[in-house]
């Protein structure tokens, strides 16, 4: 797993209205750690974690054939 999705938000299995009132219900009960959600948000944007997989991607092109992954 990425993250501690318990930490950082309410997982929703399906697309349903009654699920995601009880998402939403859940979320709006919970207490959240505000400074650890914006600490995670800080360290995780889209140019940080396109970022990382770039230079995964770039590993494993550059490694192909080596069987190091």
């Amino acid at each position: 797993m990425l993250f501690d999705l318990d930490e950082y938000g309410i997982l929703v299995e399906r697309r349903t209205g009654t699920d995601l009132a009880e998402g939403i219900a859940k979320a709006f009960n919970r207490t959240w750690d505000r400074n650890r959600i914006i600490e995670y948000a800080q360290n995780n944007t889209w140019d940080k974690v396109g970022q990382k997989v770039f230079n995964y991607l770039s590993m494993v092109i550059k490694h192909k054939g080596d069987n190091c992954i």
